[in-house]
């Protein structure tokens, strides 16, 4: 009885913040789908792609965040992703990472040049940031290079084997983009990451990340 008492505890705060993923007055809920909230930024620039994704996974935190920083395999589950590789380490202990998006004909492949880091918050708690690096000399004639202001993830373990992760985007895709793909990129693509993530933390995979391996402090 008093363990079943003690799982009700862990789990309750999984459910209200649920109804209360985003308080900030600025976000406006724009699709729900496959228990993954989608927020959009009511004060987003114009041409600008801005969203804030909310999901809840029932894994360790360590899990989420090998998955996510195994940018080797990112391609098996990352919607349209092509390939996402490390550069090199920069000297102020960031990583610069390469990624490459394909996009549907006769639209221009995507490619971001990430310049982040992993922030170890509180020890249940890690946030993975990044940003568009735009002073490493780096040309690609085939994709448009996109520009992030920011990319950011919170991983946040609630309960044992409970987890909730919070992604938010904002940033400039580039050229010429169909309304339809804005909408996707904005609505559709965040459910498919989560969902893509959500399928890979089933999958026994060989991983040996150079930034996961290498982060400053345990987990």
């Amino acid at each position: 009885m008093l363990k079943q008492i003690l799982n009700l505890i862990r789990i309750l705060p999984f459910f209200f913040l649920i109804g209360n993923a985003v308080s900030d007055d600025s976000w406006r809920l724009i699709k729900e789908e496959e228990g993954v909230k989608v927020f959009e930024n009511k004060k987003v620039k114009s041409g600008w792609t801005s969203f804030l994704a909310v999901g809840f996974f029932k894994k360790r935190l360590k899990e989420i965040v090998e998955v996510l920083l195994d940018f080797d395999n990112k391609h098996f589950w990352a919607p349209r992703n092509e390939f996402a590789k490390v550069f090199k380490k920069l000297k102020n202990g960031n990583y610069l990472v390469l990624e490459h998006y394909k996009a549907p004909w006769p639209i221009d492949d995507r490619e971001f040049l990430f310049e982040g880091f992993v922030k170890k918050k509180s020890d249940k708690e890690i946030l993975i940031k990044a940003w568009s690096n735009t002073t490493y000399p780096y040309k690609n004639e085939d994709a448009v290079i996109a520009f992030a202001k920011h990319v950011d993830i919170i991983v946040e373990e609630l309960a044992e084997k409970m987890c909730k992760v919070t992604f938010s985007v904002s940033g400039n895709l580039g050229g010429w983009l169909p309304n339809w793909i804005k909408s996707f990129v904005r609505t559709k693509w965040p459910i498919q990451f989560f969902e893509g993530l959500r399928k890979e933390l089933q999958i026994e995979r060989k991983r040996d990340s150079m930034v996961f391996r290498e982060l400053p402090f345990s987990l």
